[in-house]
């Protein structure tokens, strides 16, 4: 049975509200939970994708290894990340 896209993004935001599992929320309704996971990805959190965008920040370190290692972190973070990372080195 082919579902309508306006139904997919119903269920998928009505399981969000739920408070139930995803396993729990397919099982009542006959939904594979692998088509649910593809839904939630298609259709989950809309609204919130949109607006919650964070920005990031990469930093190379080179290792005495000699290898590089790439970092993203929130730019919020990128002090305390680079505070830990000093720390590890004394």
């Amino acid at each position: 049975m082919r579902r309508e896209k306006s139904e997919l993004k119903q269920l998928v935001k009505e399981q969000e509200g739920s408070g139930q599992s995803v396993s729990e929320f397919c099982a009542k309704r006959a939904i594979a939970v692998n088509r649910f996971y593809v839904w939630r990805q298609k259709f989950g959190n809309l609204e919130q994708d949109r607006f919650a965008r964070v920005e990031t920040a990469s930093v190379k370190i080179s290792l005495k290894i000699s290898e590089t290692l790439t970092l993203t972190v929130r730019e919020e973070d990128l002090g305390k990340v680079l505070k830990e990372l000093l720390a590890c080195g004394k």
